[in-house]
């Protein structure tokens, strides 16, 4: 039956799967683009705005990026976030690159530092400016107003002026920026930090970036703007205008980038506290959700994505309240932009970043700020975060993973067994076993479990639709499917493994399943210690470290032997398609059916552990009397016999977890009189408490 489910859906999800995992750049997927003309693709992003012109890298390929720029000399002047990004991007791909700054001062030394050379590529900003045919001013807004009376006689007839920013020349009655009318004037404007600008380069993917032509003298400007934007590491290069460019680049910083979100986050906070919330709820229904669960999903899937991600509840809410947040912020961003396009906000831009008091002034208003209370409740929110304590590095997981068996921190290894006379094999402590017990099972080898009772320790959960794995994605700390074949699994894109054949070789594709002692539900951790989650709404993430309702899970066994999981809220976890062809997964169904069944995969040892169990609970139940011979199947597997939580929390441990339930000897002495006075789980849960192990309790 599963191999018939498996053929109905793949047709119908494979496409919608890997169009979700397949890391392929944003434009790349776009179809109907013109292929004949190189260096350009014309995009329809909206009807109503007409086709749009990007260029992308590629057709900057072989000598054409050199044709252009081989014989020019790039001064850049300023050695900032974009200084540095942009001329340490432009030099490694052998474009000649010379830095202008203060000599002596702080930028001067960290370009040293970069392998610039003073008298070679590094000078002071004059002589910079005279030996550079691209004078590049990447100084800030202020200090290109501020220098700019001693910068213009040094740009000659025939050199060409570069911004990354057209605030300084469109406000120019402002500024006093006024370019030469014989040069070239251009724009490259990356849409990020400088730090951005050179890690994306690095990593061989590269920067949005907007490119315009102020003044074009020589005719070539456009060409040069778009192998500027190349060479300083642009991915994508959209036409735009100076203009433009500063209206959208101030009206966004002041919106919902900058301004409008800190005005939208206290107003929702203030309004919660004020109707009792404590200031952790408050901050986390209003910021902690938004940041690390919504706005990722919006970024990289798009805002009908993450309404179909929730439930229906949350999406109803949203769709009927987004029209009246519409009109109420619709008049405020009008008048928004026309104090950008009339020039107010440049004004009060330069007069308060030109005061002799400016930074004790700005200090005083970020003050203000960090002592508000929301922003206090998120200092302690973000210490609760896995990632708090190291927030520079990725998830480093201390795991080794193999074709078979897969080994996490925390795993106490099984002691050598010696080989003694005759035919069996002799422990150290002098126990022998027979071969043919320890050759019942490949303990390690993965086999689908077909009862409650085999799920334990590390699993795999997969899905008939595409077929597909679920993963937990650690960049964005979110559980999604995942194609086998597609990067995933032992076979190859030709011949992709199916449910029956598929073994992990990814850590990213196994959670850990622990029952919770005392009951009959189980939590799923991922090997970065984070636990499957959904919450009433039928959202399904996995963000918290610790364990709650939200992250336990009952697995309801069907006639044909898949896996319902049934949240705390008496939803079943499914795999759905959205509109546009898009997958999620939801924990908001009722009823169980195809897209409700999941295939669940186990190491076999934990297996034939879960059969024992089950064994001896069905002979605790016919009080007959009759012994039932475990003891071999607990050798041969060599598992524990008992997989609950108490057995297991502390062997299973991901990386860096030390807040783990660990049971001392006295510990489960005091839990074995609770089982017996029928208190289990009171015990257990007021263990937690005083121990402080559940960060959340």
């Amino acid at each position: 039956m599963i191999a018939r489910q498996a053929l109905r859906a793949a047709t119908r999800s494979t496409r919608a799967l890997g169009a979700i995992n397949r890391a392929a750049p944003a434009v790349a997927q776009r179809s109907g683009f013109p292929s004949a003309t190189r260096g350009y693709k014309d995009i329809t992003f909206a009807k109503e705005g007409g086709s749009e012109r990007v260029y992308e890298r590629s057709d900057f390929g072989g000598n054409r990026l050199h044709e252009i720029l081989g014989n020019e000399t790039l001064a850049m002047v300023g050695y900032g976030s974009q200084g540095h990004g942009q001329a340490l991007n432009a030099r490694d791909q052998g474009i000649n690159v010379i830095v202008g700054v203060r000599k002596d001062g702080q930028s001067w030394k960290e370009a040293m530092e970069d392998g610039f050379v003073p008298g070679q590529s590094l000078f002071p900003i004059e002589e910079a400016i005279d030996r550079g045919t691209i004078i590049m001013n990447l100084l800030s807004d202020a200090a290109q107003s501020q220098t700019w009376k001693d910068i213009a006689p040094l740009i000659k007839p025939g050199k060409t002026l570069y911004f990354s920013h057209g605030f300084s020349v469109v406000y120019k009655e402002d500024t006093g920026v006024v370019p030469p009318k014989d040069v070239d004037v251009i724009l490259v404007a990356p849409k990020g930090s400088g730090r951005t600008v050179r890690t994306l380069f690095k990593e061989g993917r590269g920067i949005n970036s907007s490119i315009a032509v102020f003044q074009d003298v020589t005719g070539k400007a456009f060409e040069k703007a778009q192998a500027l934007g190349i060479a300083v590491g642009s991915g994508y290069l959209y036409e735009t205008t100076f203009e433009k460019e500063v209206y959208s680049d101030l009206y966004g910083e002041r919106g919902v980038l900058m301004g409008g979100i800190q005005g939208m986050f206290l107003a929702q906070y203030e309004v919660l506290r004020k109707n009792g919330h404590s200031p952790s709820e408050a901050f986390n229904e209003t910021v902690e959700e938004a940041t690390q669960s919504l706005f990722p999903l919006i970024g990289k899937y798009g805002m009908d994505y993450m309404y179909n991600a929730c439930s229906t509840t949350a999406r109803r809410g949203a769709l009927d309240w987004a029209p009246k947040f519409y009109e109420a912020n619709k008049p405020v961003f009008e008048s928004l932009y026309e104090s950008v396009r009339n020039g107010t906000e440049t004004r009060r831009s330069l007069e308060f970043n030109g005061r002799d008091t400016y930074r004790q002034d700005l200090q005083a208003e970020l003050e203000i700020i960090n002592n508000q209370e929301v922003w206090r409740a998120g200092k302690e929110v973000r210490k609760l975060r896995p990632d708090y304590q190291d927030p520079s590095s990725h998830y480093a997981i201390d795991i080794t993973v193999m074709p078979k068996k897969l080994h996490f921190k925390g795993d106490t290894g099984k002691k050598k067994i010696k080989r003694g006379g005759g035919s069996g094999l002799k422990k150290e402590s002098g126990e022998t076993r027979n071969d043919a017990a320890l050759e019942t099972t490949e303990s390690n080898s993965w086999v689908i479990a077909t009862e409650a009772m085999h799920i334990n320790g590390p699993a795999v959960l997969l899905h008939s639709g595409g077929p597909s794995v679920l993963n937990f994605h650690a960049t964005l700390s979110r559980p999604h499917m995942h194609v086998l074949g597609d990067g995933s699994g032992s076979g190859t894109p030709s011949a992709p493994p199916t449910l029956l054949t598929y073994t992990p070789t990814d850590i990213a594709s196994v959670w850990v399943a622990s029952k919770l002692s005392g009951t009959d539900t189980l939590t799923l951790r991922s090997a970065d210690g984070r636990f499957l989650a959904a919450d009433r709404h039928g959202c399904v993430s996995a963000l918290s470290e610790a364990r709650g309702p939200n992250e336990q899970w009952r697995p309801v066994v069907q006639q044909d032997s898949t896996i319902a999981w049934l949240s705390s809220y008496d939803k079943f976890l499914a795999i759905d398609e959205v509109a546009g062809g898009g997958v999620t997964l939801r924990a908001d169904s009722h009823v169980v059916g195809f897209n409700e069944s999941w295939t669940v995969k186990v190491q076999a040892g934990y297996k034939v552990a879960g059969e024992r169990e089950m064994a001896r609970e069905a002979s605790k139940l016919s009080g007959s009397g009759v012994q039932v011979d475990l003891d071999g199947v607990g050798a041969a597997s060599g598992v524990d016999a008992v997989p609950d939580e108490a057995t297991h929390t502390s062997r299973f441990q991901a990386y860096g977890k030390a807040t783990a339930n660990t049971y001392t000897p006295a510990d489960k002495k005091h839990l074995s009189q609770a089982v017996k006075q029928g208190k289990l789980n009171e015990t257990l849960l007021d263990r937690r408490s005083k121990t402080k192990s559940d960060k959340f309790c």
